[in-house]
């Protein structure tokens, strides 16, 4: 039996709608901060401030990635 076959096997854990909606909302925190890193690298020489501009202008979606 392979890894895929097994982790088949496994019974799907029932989350309940607030569950689902948590680990949405984690998830999306979790893009919003990879999306701070990468604002961070590509541009060092933005101060703190500019940088969470950038950020809002990004999930205002008035800026590409």
């Amino acid at each position: 039996m392979t890894l895929e076959e097994a982790l088949d096997t496994l019974p799907e854990p029932s989350l309940t709608p607030g569950e689902k909606l948590l680990r949405a909302l984690a998830m999306y925190d979790e893009g919003v901060e990879m999306q701070r890193l990468t604002l961070r690298r590509q541009h060092p020489e933005l101060s703190p401030a500019e940088l969470e501009q950038r950020l809002l202008r990004w999930l205002a979606r008035e800026e590409e990635p």
